[in-house]
């Protein structure tokens, strides 16, 4: 931590906790430094650092700075873990996407467009910077508790087509998108709460120490903390802002997987996106 942000702490166990976290990590830093340089096996937090100033494009010339100091590792050593990341990743895409996994709902795909330069540091001849068009996107694989609590008759196709049948005769009232009134009272003591805290912490203390000023929120029906299961696509260089952008898209991901295009589009079904991509994709 920099010396203005502890400076910005205005409590004392605050800054006080600052300090030490900064000279632990200047030690740990300096330690690791001179591990590496003794034995350049040892490469754990330099293949860290190589790894991402190599994501932030520094130049070569830094680079062999930093590796020189003990500070990252080679770019010939950050671009082989490169490689070995790609063969997990290619191989956990492959199971994600697996159709031999029998699960009632295919795992999402989630994709957007993406544009990125690719900025050379010294121009030449031949060498100058690129701006690229691409898509990236993520496997969103469905929480199996989640998945487990809804019967399977209600995942299948019959039943989502029974479901999208009654949608014409069904009914929207405005009691349907407003709060109940219970909801609303909820509301009401969150922001109260929110409020009381702000002003017993920084502005004014309570004259009357008998009476509890509530400063936490009420408990409600909170949802699962439990971080989703997403895997990273690879960068595609195709865009989706056309019929034959998106058909290079899933020609993309279809390589990175082992699904044939049969069973892929068997599965592929729109949910949600804006009218261009739906449009793309319907156009195939």
């Amino acid at each position: 931590m920099f010396d203005g942000n502890v400076k910005k702490l205005k409590s004392l166990e605050g800054r006080e906790a600052a300090q030490k976290k900064r000279i632990y990590t200047t030690s740990r830093n300096i330690c690791s430094m001179i591990s590496f340089v003794h034995n350049c096996w040892d490469l754990a937090a330099q293949l860290e650092n190589s790894l991402t100033f190599l994501a932030c494009g520094v130049s070569n010339r830094v680079n062999r700075f930093l590796h020189y100091i003990g500070l990252a590792s080679s770019n010939q050593t950050a671009n082989k873990a490169l490689k070995t990341l790609g063969q997990q990743a290619e191989e956990k895409i492959s199971q994600k996407l697996s159709t031999e996994n029998n699960k009632p709902i295919a795992p999402f795909l989630c994709i957007d467009n993406l544009d990125f330069e690719q900025r050379i540091h010294l121009k030449s001849q031949g060498k100058n910077s690129k701006m690229f068009h691409g898509t990236w996107g993520y496997i969103h694989q469905i929480n199996h508790s989640l998945l487990s609590s809804v019967p399977p008759s209600n995942l299948t196709i019959d039943s989502y087509l029974a479901a999208m049948e009654k949608i014409p005769s069904l009914s929207v009232s405005p009691q349907m998108l407003i709060p109940s009134p219970e909801e609303e009272k909820n509301w009401i003591l969150v922001l109260k709460s929110q409020i009381a805290k702000v002003l017993l912490q920084y502005i004014a203390k309570s004259a009357d120490h008998h009476t509890k000023v509530p400063v936490t929120p009420p408990s409600i029906d909170q949802i699962s903390n439990e971080p989703p299961d997403l895997t990273m696509l690879k960068l595609m260089i195709a865009s989706d802002n056309s019929a034959q952008g998106i058909s290079k898209v899933c020609t993309g991901i279809i390589q990175q997987s082992d699904l044939t295009e049969h069973n892929f589009f068997k599965q592929l079904q729109v949910i949600d996106g804006d009218l261009a991509t739906c449009s793309n994709v319907q156009s195939l």
